[in-house]
């Protein structure tokens, strides 16, 4: 695991996050043979039917990266799901603590509420916090999976509250509002 406020170093491990926050379940190396099947089918078969040879490898080119433009889609897609999901997320968890639950209880009745992907996310990060890792230290890993800047902000937010204190379900709230009007904009 990478330290905490540390982005990956090499591009391998760039390359592995940036699948894992697609959401799909496929795995990076699976990701590569994919692209060169579909690189490889495409040249047999233009290079057979026109008999042309530098035709299949153009068609090579033009398909193998279809994949990995599947997999950005994906991405895209998915945190765009989340941050849609994530203002209204919030304000249960704020309802929640106001009403005198925990911040895991939170976590799980977000889980429990709301559809994938935020779901998923908030669910995990729930289960991490069951097997002894720490809030503050489960919510930061689900940003890292995520890559959702706004999930980053809700990590800081609960890390200056836990060391400053204040009312959390006010800061939820705030940052809701927030998260609301940069979505609209």
């Amino acid at each position: 695991l990478q330290k905490r406020g540390q982005s990956p170093d090499s591009t391998v491990e760039k390359f592995n996050l940036w699948v894992e926050q697609s959401g799909m379940r496929v795995s990076p190396i699976a990701l590569i043979a994919m692209s060169l099947i579909v690189g490889v089918i495409a040249f047999v078969i233009v290079a057979a039917l026109l008999l042309n040879v530098w035709l299949g490898l153009l068609a090579l080119l033009i398909t193998a990266p279809l994949p990995f433009a599947m997999v950005a889609l994906e991405r895209y897609r998915r945190s765009d799901k989340i941050r849609s999901q994530l203002p209204d997320a919030l304000d249960l968890m704020s309802r929640m603590l106001r009403a005198g639950q925990t911040i895991p209880q939170a976590l799980s009745g977000v889980a429990d509420e709301f559809d994938a992907p935020i779901a998923d996310e908030f669910g995990y990060c729930y289960e991490q916090q069951n097997l002894g890792l720490s809030t503050e230290a489960s919510m930061y890993e689900m940003a890292r999976r995520t890559g959702v800047l706004e999930l980053r902000i809700l990590v800081v937010a609960l890390t200056i509250h836990r060391q400053t204190g204040g009312n959390l379900s006010e800061l939820l709230d705030n940052l809701a509002h927030v998260i609301r009007e940069r979505y609209r904009i």
